[in-house]
């Protein structure tokens, strides 16, 4: 159902965030709507895939030169995501160049980038360690949407990729503190 909601605005984001990328990258492509967009739009060029998502990894497959390696662990039956210590500790072992990550909320009071499950919060905050760059796509329908458990802070981003619909203030305030809003 996701997929289909703020279509616009993720093909918006999918557009811009695959400008950031340079062949030859290795990175991690979080599960989501957004960042499933992000995979169609992305060039068939040779990428080093990882992922948690086997949406991701289906999409990646579907075009010759990348390579997907599929973080193990527990399945996630409502998102099609594997979670879990297996997970956790294969995302340790990692190195990332990129991680292009997304979140079901963002807090702008706080800066709190928020999901839904304790456990992919874990997975996330994994991910994002072993990344070198941490790009969030993040459409406008996140501002202020609270979900329970925060993985990350404005702190934790070097880049955000909004719509045009982002509120224009927030936009500015994010800048200032010295994250690149695209």
């Amino acid at each position: 159902e996701r997929i289909n909601y703020n279509t616009a605005e993720k093909l918006e984001i999918a557009e811009k965030s695959v400008a950031l990328i340079e062949p030859n990258s290795c990175m991690f492509i979080d599960g989501g709507s957004t960042t499933t967009y992000f995979a169609r739009a992305l060039p068939d060029e040779n990428f080093y895939i990882i992922t948690n998502a086997i949406v991701i990894a289906e999409t990646i497959l579907r075009k010759e030169k990348p390579t997907v390696a599929l973080l193990g662990g527990d399945l996630r039956k409502n998102n099609f995501i594997t979670v879990g210590k297996s997970c956790i500790d294969f995302a340790s072992q990692i190195n990332i160049q990129i991680a292009v990550m997304t979140a079901t909320g963002f807090i702008k009071d706080s800066g709190a980038f928020t999901c839904g499950s304790q456990a992919e919060a874990e997975v996330k905050r994994a991910v994002m360690k072993r990344a070198d760059k941490v790009i969030m796509l993040l459409d406008s329908s996140k501002v202020n949407k609270k979900t329970p458990y925060t993985f990350a802070s404005l702190n934790d981003v070097n880049c955000m990729v909004v719509d045009k619909n982002f509120p224009k203030e927030l936009k500015n305030t994010i800048s200032e503190i010295g994250v690149k809003v695209i």
